[in-house]
């Protein structure tokens, strides 16, 4: 038999953070599970991009489909106000012709940060083998209607689904359903298409059902397949095969009726095997029921703070228990034989026995027609609980976000934190001399970590972002060193002038995000994007200006940026009363960590040292490119200078004044204030990046001794001295080195280029350490 399990996914809220296209929105989603063979291709599915992932998800060999059965939508769909019939029915959430997906609401995005309540909840049913436990994959596909750049009218008809086009696909996969869901997720879109919808998930086993194979039409979609009655024969063989089979052959090899002890013989075989049938179906559906009965009793503790109706509960149910403490089949006893009595549940609604009069009359046929019985009778208890409380869910979803979203939180940690390795050291230690030694105990962890099989992290979560699931083999470890202050920053005293009685809604933090050599402002936009969802409330300044003309004076840059800051706080903080500024951090790759150092030094940013929070550095050459690790790119730095006399490049190889390296634009800023004013300096480093030498991007003293050597320890030391009283973290990410050697890795560009795409390692940084950045109190909204 196989469980019948239900499956609602309450898609919440929608927030636009990075879409560039207005238009009308709605999701499409669907779940099924695939043959062992489709396996592989999950990962193509994965990392394919949106306009191949269409043949691929016909390529996966599906072997079961869940059907969507129901749309919840307890809020009015809000389009446009003189909707007709058919109109309407467009904009309402609606189950295809194939009965294999389900589609949520329209609803139209216009600007950024902009957040739809979509509210709708959508109900599936699927039959899954609950022995050999099949995956489960979710898909989430985000449609859009594009509007072209103009404002939807009354006049303008809605489109059908037909004209909507898939434009981010996220597959998931869902581990625990077989032991119930009642997960959160934080779903985000693609990276060209970026925004996060929140998730709820609740599954859980209502019944079991006995479809033959052999009696599903081949080929058949969800909507046409169509079993036929089942007798209790049908079931005995699927419950009792080896007995079934064991009768049969003494049948045809006695021809006289079965002997007393025959019978009492066959009694004991139906017993034994059915006590181990009974127990294993009854426990799971006992289990089902019993964890219904926890969500809703836990549930109501929050609901009840939140002064919220609550949900219908039954009174747990328990398995009888035999004098060994076991569940077991058991049969009434006969004057000649056994005394053996089949238990079943002790139902509060009711007590029922497994009663015979004769053993003669005990049949497989029975036996299971019974077990069937008494598992229809405990699903009858369950459906309307579960009935009523996925009608309340899409009431009571805001009241439970919170709680579950801070049980995804806190797991997400766990597993996480399994691949960072932490070291705690004192003030004095920041000046330590880096060896040898240390580079070779990375990687020798990192390595050992990869080729475990049994890494924590690997774990399997409830749900699953396939792209973001790596085996250990591909996972990024992090090695992490935090230096403790002598004294820290006393932060209430830094921003006083905030004032202790506003509401966090009134107090915008800012974080700016500055890009490097040659590049672009959305070379951070995948860093940018999540951190703001973490950070809904936070202002984000990506900045554009000195994009084309990085191969200028850093000071001139460090100026414009300086600018640019200035005139962001003055349109989105100072000229709105409402408004006050909170905390102000930057995260900065490559180049633009030294044109964030330079900009400090200007009299706008002076004046917001008070405000000064994250300093996060994403391999900057703090220390200039002098002792590189790849003569390749020595060669190339060479080359680019002489042949687009790129002032920055001299200025960061220390070479725009011959004469003297200590009056060079960098080492003239090593003795600039400007990291001593934040609470949080974070370097982040890699022993793959080739770009920047591995001392420069964490400030570390190396062992030359050579004048090169000397000189940067000098540097080194003029800007970690000041910092006494700020908190220093170094982060060494070890990235996975590809199989076949690509000419970035060959040149030491790979690794540099990694910080700023690979998903996973920065979701992990900001989730685990995303308090460097977003406030325990932050808002849920802007």
């Amino acid at each position: 038999m196989e469980g019948c399990f239900e499956l609602a996914v309450h898609l919440a809220s929608f927030r636009n953070i990075d879409l560039y296209r207005q238009g009308l929105y709605r999701f499409r989603v669907s779940c099924y599970t695939i043959d062992a063979g489709g396996e592989p291709l999950l990962a193509q599915f994965a990392d394919a991009k949106t306009r191949n992932t269409a043949v691929l998800t016909l390529a996966l060999p599906v072997a079961a489909r869940a059907i969507p059965f129901r749309i919840l939508e307890p809020t009015p769909v809000k389009i446009n106000d003189n909707l007709s019939l058919e109109q309407s029915r467009r904009a309402h959430g609606r189950i295809d012709s194939n009965g294999t997906s389900a589609y949520t609401r329209m609803f139209r995005v216009q600007y950024c940060d902009q957040r739809v309540e979509l509210n709708d909840t959508l109900l599936f049913r699927i039959e899954l083998d609950v022995v050999q436990k099949p995956n489960v994959y979710l898909d989430v596909e985000m449609m859009c209607f594009d509007l072209n750049g103009a404002l939807y009218s009354e006049e303008m008809e809605l489109p059908s689904l037909d004209h909507f086009e898939v434009v981010s696909r996220k597959m998931l996969r869902l581990p625990k359903i077989y032991d119930g869901l009642r997960d959160y997720y934080p779903l985000t879109t693609s990276d060209l298409h970026f925004a996060c919808v929140e998730i709820i998930l609740h599954s859980l086993l209502i019944n079991f059902q006995f479809n033959p194979k052999s009696r599903i039409v081949p080929g058949a979609t969800p909507a046409e397949t169509r079993t036929v009655p089942v007798g209790p024969q049908t079931l005995s063989r699927a419950l009792f095969p080896q007995l079934i089979r064991s009768t049969s052959s003494q049948s045809l090899s006695s021809t006289e009726g079965p002997s007393q002890s025959q019978v009492e013989h066959d009694l004991e075989d139906i017993i034994a095997h059915g006590s181990d049938v009974y127990r294993f179906y009854m426990h799971s559906l006992v289990s089902a029921h019993n964890d219904l009965c926890d969500w809703s009793a836990e549930y109501n503790v929050h609901l009840t703070n939140a002064g919220r109706t609550l949900l219908p509960s039954n009174p747990r149910m328990s398995l009888s228990r035999s004098a060994k403490n076991e569940t077991s089949v058991v049969l009434e006893a006969t004057p000649k034989s056994l005394t053996r009595k089949l238990s079943i549940p002790d139902l509060t609604a009711y007590e029922a026995t497994f009663r015979a009069d004769k053993p003669e009359t005990i049949s497989c046929d029975k036996a299971a027609w019974r077990i069937r019985r008494d598992l229809n009778e405990v699903a009858a208890q369950i459906y309307p609980v579960w009935n009523a409380f996925i009608e309340k869910l899409p009431f009571i979803a805001d009241a439970l976000i919170p709680h579950l979203k801070k049980a995804w939180h806190d797991a997400a940690l766990d597993r996480w934190g399994a691949c960072i390795f932490r070291e705690t050291l004192s003030y004095d230690a920041r000046f330590d001399v880096v060896t040898s030694d240390s580079f070779r105990t990375r990687a020798r962890i990192s390595d050992t970590i990869r080729a475990s099989s049994s890494l924590p992290v690997m774990s399997q979560a409830p749900i699953e972002d396939l792209t973001l699931l790596r085996s250990a083999s591909e996972h990024v470890v992090v090695f992490k060193q935090i230096f403790l202050p002598e004294t820290p920053h006393n932060e209430p005293a830094k921003v006083s002038s905030i004032g202790p009685d506003l509401r966090p809604a009134t107090v915008r933090d800012v974080i700016v995000f500055v890009h490097g050599y040659q590049g672009r402002s959305s070379d951070l936009r995948l860093f940018r994007n999540t951190l703001a969802v973490k950070a809904p409330c936070s202002l984000m300044l990506s900045s554009t200006v000195n994009e084309e003309r990085t191969d200028g004076p850093i000071e001139n840059m460090g100026k414009r940026l300086a600018a640019e800051i200035a005139a962001f706080l003055q349109v989105n903080i100072w000229s709105r009363p409402q408004r006050k500024l909170g905390r102000v951090s930057f995260v900065c790759h490559s180049l633009g960590g030294l044109i964030v150092r330079s900009a400090l030094t200007q009299p706008q940013m002076i004046e917001l040292q008070a405000h000064f929070y994250t300093f996060f550095s994403l391999g900057c050459p703090h220390l200039g490119y002098i002792h590189g690790s790849s003569l390749v790119f020595d060669a190339g730095l060479w080359f680019i200078q002489k042949l687009y006399k790129s002032v920055s490049l001299s200025q960061m190889s220390m070479t725009d004044d011959p004469g003297d390296a200590r009056q060079s634009m960098l080492y003239k800023l090593s003795k600039q204030p400007g990291l001593e004013f934040f609470n949080n300096v974070v370097l982040v480093s890699s022993p793959q990046d080739q770009y920047v030498p591995h001392n420069s991007a964490r400030l570390e003293l190396t062992s030359a001794s050579d004048k090169w050597g000397t000189l940067c320890n000098e540097m080194a030391r003029n800007i970690l001295e000041p910092l006494q009283h700020v908190c220093l973290l170094r982060f060494d990410i070890s990235f996975v080195n590809g199989k076949w050697k690509t000419l970035d890795q060959v040149i030491g560009r790979a690794a540099h280029i990694l910080f700023l795409d690979q998903p996973l390692y920065i979701q992990m940084l900001t989730h685990v350490y995303g308090s460097y950045f977003v406030r325990e109190d932050e808002p849920k909204t802007a």
